[in-house]
């Protein structure tokens, strides 16, 4: 409350009744009374610094809470190391097999698991993609008729259209 009446005296409001100061004062303190005094000082500090209008309460409670949460994440923090660790996933037989088919399917064999480490260590791509096996499918195989449609469309488009006749230009006759 003190640091409320200092504060609300450093903007002069000439039209101010006495009722008007204690009910402003109440709504400080109701306001402020869920949270510890040094936050609430810290943020009264701080508006007094840069602001230069009469703080709300709404402001003053945005201000503490700032000054509160450096507090909370360092206690959320430690909470968090005195929890034990989360106990490691088994997976079952089944788990194992749909995720076995999946990268299969993906083109991930063992094989091409090994080369992959070889392949970001710095060994040219030609040498570390030797072994790994080659896709058995094209993009063409695997389109769908809404990828045709999407063509369609896009060749359709008269902003394409200009585009690419844009492009044909400028490559020119000779090339």
């Amino acid at each position: 409350m003190d640091r409320a009446r200092r504060c609300l005296k450093l903007y002069f409001e000439p039209d101010m009744t006495a009722e008007d100061r204690v009910a402003i004062l109440e709504a400080f303190a109701r306001a402020l009374r869920d949270f510890p005094r040094w936050a609430v000082s810290r943020a009264f500090d701080g508006w007094e610094r840069e602001q230069r209008r009469r703080p709300s309460p709404g402001d003053i409670v945005a201000l503490t809470r700032a000054a509160l949460q450096p507090v909370r994440d360092e206690l959320a923090e430690r909470q968090k190391d005195l929890q034990p660790p989360e106990p490691p996933r088994v997976r079952s037989e089944a788990e194992k097999a749909a995720a076995n088919e999946v990268l299969r399917r993906a083109g991930f064999t063992p094989r091409r698991m090994e080369v992959l480490p070889r392949k970001a260590e710095g060994g040219a791509p030609e040498q570390a993609e030797a072994h790994a096996p080659r896709p058995t499918h094209t993009f063409r195989t695997l389109d769908s008729v809404g990828l045709e449609v999407l063509r369609a469309a896009r060749n359709a488009n008269p902003l394409v259209q200009a585009a690419r006749a844009d492009a044909a230009r400028a490559d020119g006759p000779g090339e």
